[in-house]
Parts: structure tokens; sequence; C-alpha cells
């Protein structure tokens, strides 16, 4: 039974529905199991109606296409990565700005194929840097070779650009795939900032572009519309990652910034006699020794 499909939607209906009646018609028995009962029914009939209203918006948003899909998010949803930008650095000065990535859990992904990343002229001269990362989305459709992808993305990217990440989908590649998870292990194994990014999408992408986009607030704050989804209809690549790269910001250098001072412990004042000043005057003695009045004298 599909996750998407009316079937399953008509039977969560039912069962709720179900739940519901069965709920009211022993609302007044069970004797003293009575409150456990009444209880019980509520809360099973509220999750089978958030369950319900789920699967109607899911089929309509379409973010788990499938159960793959779905079972994919609940096992990289708890993928975490150490805060280590660059891992790749020392690897790509012996095979070259343009790889075939291959990112622990990228099986994950659903995608038809390893993504095949392209960095920037200079990427490696400039350690300190962050930059933009673009992701193109294909479905196979688009007839983009990786000559064609490599060489447009050397192209845009020539003043400096962004990561350029080329993705193939499959049916069951998910929003969170691309929201979340290929975003974390980008930004684990480059130095891609992690925000402001571009999403282009080939022909045939864009809604699932929008929906990434809207599952990542703040990550892809350019998807490729209008014109430039034009662009990849007439198989212009090169276009559409032009125009993603005025859109996202240029390299960022990470600086730390330095110490310029240093605490200084608040100075001693020591009461030193003035010269010239009289002496203090001693207090009186007091009478009656230390005793306190209503105490018996020594």
């Amino acid at each position: 039974m599909s996750l998407t499909g009316i079937p399953l939607i008509v039977v969560a209906v039912l069962v709720t529905v179900a739940t519901a009646a069965l709920t009211v018609v022993t609302w007044r028995r069970g004797g003293r199991l009575r409150i456990v009962l009444r209880s019980g029914g509520v809360l099973l009939t509220e999750t089978l109606l958030l369950l319900t209203v789920g699967l109607v918006v899911n089929r309509s948003e379409q973010f788990y296409p499938s159960w793959a899909a779905l079972s994919s998010s609940a096992q990289t949803g708890g993928t975490t990565y150490a805060i280590t930008p660059g891992r790749l650095d020392g690897w790509l000065r012996a095979h070259g700005p343009a790889f075939t990535w291959q990112p622990d859990g990228w099986t994950g992904w659903h995608l038809g194929a390893a993504p095949t990343v392209v960095v920037p002229a200079g990427y490696l001269d400039h350690p300190g840097w962050r930059y933009s990362a673009l992701v193109v989305v294909d479905d196979g459709t688009t007839g983009w070779t990786p000559a064609v992808q490599t060489a447009a993305a050397r192209d845009a990217s020539a003043d400096g650009g962004a990561v350029v990440v080329f993705a193939r989908t499959t049916a069951s590649t998910g929003v969170n795939d691309l929201a979340h998870a290929l975003p974390a292990a980008l930004t684990h194994d480059l130095r891609v900032t992690g925000q402001r990014w571009a999403l282009i999408p080939g022909p045939a992408l864009a809604a699932l572009a929008r929906r990434v986009a809207a599952a990542a607030p703040g990550r892809y704050t350019a998807v490729a519309a209008g014109p430039q989804l034009l662009a990849t209809h007439r198989g212009d690549l090169g276009a559409a990652l032009l125009w993603a790269c005025q859109q996202t910001p240029p390299p960022l250098a990470a600086s730390t910034p330095s110490v310029t001072s240093l605490p200084v412990p608040p100075p001693k004042h020591h009461h030193r006699p003035v010269p010239g000043a009289s002496a203090p005057v001693p207090a009186p003695p007091r009478t009656g020794g230390t005793n306190v009045p209503g105490q018996p004298g020594h």
C-alpha cells in the first residue's frame, strides 16, 4: 500500500471513525476502569486523527513520497557530524577539483548515483574561506552528461564562485535527503557556509525543489524559477548556474579575531601616611572592661 495513496488514507479515516464510535459507545461502561477506558479512547482517537491529517498533508506536499523515503528520514535524522569543515582538502590536492562524492550514508539518500562535486578555482589556495553551495538536482531526463556539468560549473565559478553539487534523484528521493542529509555531509567534507545556498532543479523537479527549500528555511534562499527554469528547459545549464552564483554571497573569510587586550587586575590601594598629616587619634578606652551590661564583672 503506497504511503501517498488513497487506499491508505481511506483506511486511516475508517479506523479513526471506528475508534471514536467505540469510545462513545463504551463511555458509560467499564465499571471501575471507566476513567482509564475513557482516557485511552480519547487519546487513541486524537492520535489517529493526527495521523490521518498527516497522511493527507503528505499526499499533497510529497514530503515522503514512499515508505523508503520515510525510513531514510528516520535513519538519517540522528546522524551527526563533527564540526571539522574541509575534511577533504588534503584529498583534493591529489584528485583535482571535480570528483565523485561518496560521503558516509549517501546510499540512504535514494539517489540514482553518487553525487558529483566541483569546487571553484582557488579553493585550495584560500583555506580560510567558506563558500556557498549550488545544488543541482536532475532526474536523468535533461541529458546533462558529467562533462557538461563539470564544464558549466567551472565556467560559472571562474571568479571564485561556489561549490557545485550535482545530484541525480529518483522517485524515492525525499525532501529530507536534499534539505538536511546532503547539506550536513557537505558541510562536514568541504568548506561551505550553512546558509544562503542555491537550488537548481531539472524541468520536472520544480515542485520538489520548492518543498526542499521550504523544509530548510534560510539554507536554499535562491531556487531557479521563471527565466532560469526556462533556461534549464533549453538545456542551458551554464546560464542557470551563472544566475545562481549571482544570487549567493561571495566566499567569506572565516577569520578569528585577534586578542587586542589582556585583562588587567585592578590596582591595590595601600594606605600610606601622608607627610605632615596628624596621626590618627586613638579611640578612648571603654570603661567597665569588656563586660556587657547585665553581666557580672571580672
